[in-house]
Formats: C-alpha cells, structure tokens, sequence
C-alpha cells in the first residue's frame, strides 16, 4: 500500500504539545466555563450601557437638530405670515384706491360733455332764444299798444266823451290783452 505513515492515526508515545498550547481557543473555551460566562455577560452588558449610551446621545443629539431646524421652520413661516398679512394689508389698500377712482372716473364721465349733447343742448338753448325773442316783440308790440291807449284814454278823457277810471281802464287793458295773446 502507501508506504506513508499517517500521522492521526499512529498514536505516538508522548502526547502531542500542539494540543494543549495556550494559543488553542478551542480549549480554552471549554476550560473554566462559569468564568467565562460571567465575564462574556458582563462584557455585553457593559458593551450595550455604552451602546445605549451612545444611542442617547445620538437621540438626544437628533432631537436637538430637529428641534433647531422646527424653530428655523417656524421662524420662517413667522416670517412668511407677516409677509402675508402685509400684502393683505396692500391689497386692500389698493382695492379702496380703486373703488375711489372708479368712483372719480365715472363721476368724471358724467360731467364730461360730448358734441353731440353740446349741439342738442345749443339747439335747445336756440329754440328758447327764439321763443324769447318773440315774446319781447309781442311784449314790445303790447307795450305800445298799452301806450296808446293810455293816450287814447287820456284825449278822451280830456274831451270829456268817456268817463272811465284807471281802474276800468286796466279791467279792459287786461281783457284785450287776454284776447289777444290766445289768439
């Protein structure tokens, strides 16, 4: 067969050395098992106080960038509120601004006056000028004839063939006139 000697299998005289080294871990994992117990809990437990530790800080420093950056927020939004209510404040401003000059413009527009209603009104203004007029000469012609007889009346008078009063000369005066202007 194999003329090699397997090692494993041969059991020498002297124990092997390599087997109980104190580099071997596996033995001395076995060795002194209640010790190692407490000391790998105690390690843990140490390993997670520093953990939570370190996890509080780590909230608690979280927290306070959280907290820094809601105040930045709602100084911002403090901010743009203000803002807001400013240009609310414009914007009713500017809406009382406009009410009054559409106000001002309409009343504008009614006083101006336009050709046309200038050439109607002038016509109107004509008509009555002539309608004036004629009325002066009527009165003009009444007049003199009023004068007339007042004189009429007065050479009667003097001649004595009419008695008549002032007043009776009025009464007839008035009722000619009467006549004539209806006619």
């Amino acid at each position: 067969m194999n003329s090699r000697q397997n090692i494993f299998l041969n059991s020498p005289e002297k124990p092997a050395v390599w087997l109980n080294q104190m580099n071997d871990l596996s033995r001395k994992m076995y060795e002194n098992s209640d010790k190692n117990d407490e000391t790998l809990s105690g390690t843990i437990e140490r390993d997670s106080l520093i953990n939570v530790g370190i996890r509080e800080k780590s909230d608690n420093k979280v927290k306070d960038s959280l907290i820094r950056d809601m105040s930045q927020e709602i100084r911002k939004l403090k901010a743009q509120v203000l803002s807001v209510l400013d240009k609310d404040k414009e914007i009713y401003r500017l809406e009382c601004e406009n009410t009054l000059l559409r106000k001002e413009n309409s009343e504008y527009k009614e006083s101006i006056v336009t050709d046309e209603t200038l050439r109607t009104e002038n016509e109107t203004l004509q008509m009555r000028i002539e309608e004036y007029s004629s009325l002066e000469k009527k009165y003009a012609k009444v007049s003199e004839k009023l004068i007339e007889l007042y004189h009429e009346n007065q050479r009667l008078q003097k001649g004595g063939f009419v008695e008549m009063t002032d007043e009776q000369f009025g009464s007839f005066i008035r009722s000619h006139i009467k006549y004539n202007t209806t006619v």
